[in-house]
């Protein structure tokens, strides 16, 4: 018979569970709620150098706010772990490439443009914001995406002309 005195405070049964990360069990455990215990939110500024130009998702350098569940640093992108409403706003500063090709930026839920901000034929520089409700469902993306133009940052290190912060406020 086995002496669980030999064992001290080791806990067999555990004893040849996998061992899973902080980020796994985060993970694991967003998906079994429903409803968020804390807030739920994340601001982002300046974006990335590669993200200025073209047609293509806005990276940010910089996270200052991230609580909780959802915004993926590294890919500049919000994942709903928590139907309900969100509010986003958005920030940008940049100018056209030509008269038909004005400065946008879009903010996408799931692939599909829901708001967007930018100026027609500008190339002197324009900014501009806008901000939206959003129903969201588990698993629904938002992010930012440059549609045309070029964005335009500045050269400080800490501080950017191009945001986009998110939090959750109502069930629904």
């Amino acid at each position: 018979m086995f002496d669980k005195s030999q064992t001290g405070n080791m806990n067999i049964e555990n004893k040849f569970k996998p061992q899973h990360t902080e980020n796994e069990i985060k993970k694991q455990e967003a998906k079994k709620r429903i409803r968020p215990l804390d807030i739920v939110g994340f601001s982002a500024v300046k974006a990335t150098q590669e993200s200025r130009r073209g047609s293509t998702k806005v990276k940010f350098q910089r996270t200052l706010v991230d609580s909780n569940y959802g915004w993926d640093r590294y890919e500049s992108v919000f994942k709903t772990h928590y139907p309900g409403l969100y509010f986003f706003t958005l920030t940008g500063r940049g100018e056209a490439i030509s008269e038909d090709k004005p400065f946008r930026i879009s903010l996408m839920k799931n692939a599909e443009e829901a708001v967007s901000i930018g100026s027609e034929r500008r190339r002197d520089g324009v900014s501009s914001s806008a901000s939206i409700i959003l129903n969201l469902d588990q698993g629904d993306e938002v992010w930012l995406q440059l549609m045309d133009g070029h964005i335009l940052e500045n050269f400080e290190q800490n501080s950017g002309l191009t945001s986009f912060s998110g939090n959750f406020f109502s069930y629904i």
